[in-house]
């Protein structure tokens, strides 16, 4: 929650609300802006976003933004300037800082609510922005780089798409999508080639909130030499139809067509003794080839047999199926992510191994990536190579 207590007092824009005339849609504020900041070292890459938006209206209003975040990432800042007004966040637990937002805006002071509403899905309503007046937002957050192989990857996520069902949030916190895209700014500042391939282990000195000194060191895990005994659940829903973005090839594909494009090289990749069975989705789950675990040569032909998406997308059903039905120790899920429709903590406890690709430069990590983290995987985005977990 943020909030200046020594801000000059303002016109007063709840005034409508006290008297029970407050309009029944929330306002939404004009991206004009968006930089990102980038730091690597070692394998932590510390990340600061900042979004200026725009109160375009006659009259001043209270503004909601919807910012995606990491579900691993550590979030540590949050700063904003509304007009003239500079503001930084402190943390309260979140009865007290709904409290104390409410009470700063019926005292008509600029103010600053930030709540997570879903895991990765971050929430800032924005008080007493005054008519043609500027919002300047910047959050910061820190997370480790994900793997494949030797090869570090980070991803950004700056959008919320369309997702299919029911969020269960209310309708003035649920995330929106389209509009206007702002000019965008990276800078990037980094110790190794940004790829960091070829990477080694090192050491971050600094210090805790306490004022403790503190080293994170940070290195890379063993590979597992043993056999895989995987399940692959593939997304065939209508939103996988859209056109892949981000292809170094340059072809026009689909994100499924991707997607089978990644499996066929996973399957010459796979080792004699490797077992994998395919699953696919949309609406309802069914296994491709009969569901069984089959070797190297008889999974490429499973590949071929995939489906074009078609409807809704429903993961929960069908991870719930696969876990039930499948013997397999670990399950792949290859998705966009836009999907409502799972129960994170009913499958975490399933007992599976739940390692998520998520594909598309629109893909949503939300609930995917969650369950990854809460059954010990990992999740990673994906263009145009779809790698299997070792």
């Amino acid at each position: 929650m943020i909030e200046d207590r020594d801000a000059p007092l303002s016109v007063d824009p709840i005034a409508a609300f006290v008297r029970g005339e407050r309009p029944a849609a929330c306002e939404e504020a004009q991206p004009v802006r968006l930089d990102v900041d980038v730091t690597v070292r070692s394998a932590l890459a510390s990340v600061g976003i900042s979004r200026t938006y725009r109160n375009e209206r006659d009259e001043a209003a209270e503004v909601f933004l919807t910012i995606p975040v990491p579900v691993r990432a550590a979030f540590f800042s949050l700063t904003a300037v509304i007009g003239d007004c500079r503001l930084r966040a402190h943390a309260l637990p979140s009865d007290a800082a709904r409290d104390a937002y409410e009470k700063a805006v019926a005292s008509g002071r600029p103010t600053v609510l930030h709540e997570e509403l879903l895991k990765g899905v971050h929430l800032l309503s924005v008080a007493h922005v005054m008519p043609r007046t500027a919002v300047h937002v910047t959050v910061r957050w820190v997370e480790t780089l994900r793997w494949d192989g030797t090869e570090g990857r980070l991803r950004v996520p700056l959008t919320v798409g369309e997702v299919y069902g029911v969020s269960g949030l209310l309708d003035t916190d649920d995330p929106t999508h389209g509009g206007a895209r702002p000019p965008a700014r990276l800078r990037l500042r980094h110790d190794a080639d940004i790829a960091i391939r070829g990477w080694k282990a090192g050491s971050i000195d600094g210090q805790v909130i306490d004022g403790r000194e503190a080293r994170l060191t940070l290195e890379p895990c063993e590979a597992r030499g043993t056999e895989l005994s995987l399940a692959v659940l593939v997304d065939r829903s209508g939103s996988m139809d859209s056109p892949c973005d981000g292809m170094e090839s340059g072809r026009k594909l689909s994100k499924h067509d991707a997607v089978r494009l990644g499996l066929s090289e996973m399957a010459d990749r796979l080792r004699p003794a490797d077992r994998v069975s395919l699953w696919e989705f949309d609406d309802e789950c069914s296994p491709v080839g009969g569901g069984g675990a089959v070797g190297p040569a008889h999974f490429a032909s499973l590949v071929e047999q995939l489906r074009a998406p078609a409807a809704g997308a429903e993961i929960g059903e069908a991870l719930e199926r696969v876990c039930k039905e499948t013997a397999s120790r670990d399950i792949l899920l290859i998705t966009d992510g836009k999907s409502h429709a799972l129960d994170v903590q009913s499958i975490a406890r399933a007992g599976h191994l739940i390692f998520v690709v998520l594909v598309g430069e629109d893909s949503l990590e939300v609930k995917g990536g969650h369950l990854a983290a809460l059954t010990g995987a990992t999740h990673t985005s994906a263009s145009e190579r779809v790698s299997a977990p070792r």
